[in-house]
């Protein structure tokens, strides 16, 4: 029973460890961070928002090369994988196929964005239109 951790230690630990509350149950917001000792290690990091992309071993620029070959050219999944083989990235059709189901409306997102942006850009300047009555 020695071993046993009791549930108020632990609490306590974890409120000092992730900055939670005092030791008196107080919400603490933005405090430094003190260790058993008294010696503050600093203010916490802010988290960065997590990617799309942090689950996968490939590079983010590998599966959107490999959606963007599907998507754009009339290929099929194997077809896409051997050209890729040929390149010296070794993946299955399937994972193709995964990346394209997972990834595909992401990046087409994003190239929607890119063409509104770059059509409101498009009337601006020196030439601009203006309307004749």
């Amino acid at each position: 029973m020695a071993d046993r951790v009791h549930w108020h230690s632990s609490r306590a630990a974890f409120a000092l460890r992730y900055n939670v509350m005092s030791l008196h149950g107080s919400v603490r917001a933005n405090a430094p961070i003190v260790r058993r000792g008294g010696v503050g290690i600093g203010m916490p990091r802010p988290r960065k928002p997590a990617g799309p992309f942090r689950y996968f071993n490939s590079s983010p620029e590998v599966i959107r090369l490999v959606v963007m070959m599907y998507v754009r050219f009339p290929l099929s999944l194997r077809n896409v994988e051997d050209l890729l083989f040929e390149r010296g990235i070794d993946i299955c059709h399937e994972t193709v196929r995964m990346w394209w189901n997972r990834f595909g409306p992401m990046f087409a997102g994003d190239i929607r964005r890119q063409r509104i942006s770059r059509m409101r850009g498009f009337g601006t300047g020196a030439g601009t239109w203006t309307r004749c009555t």
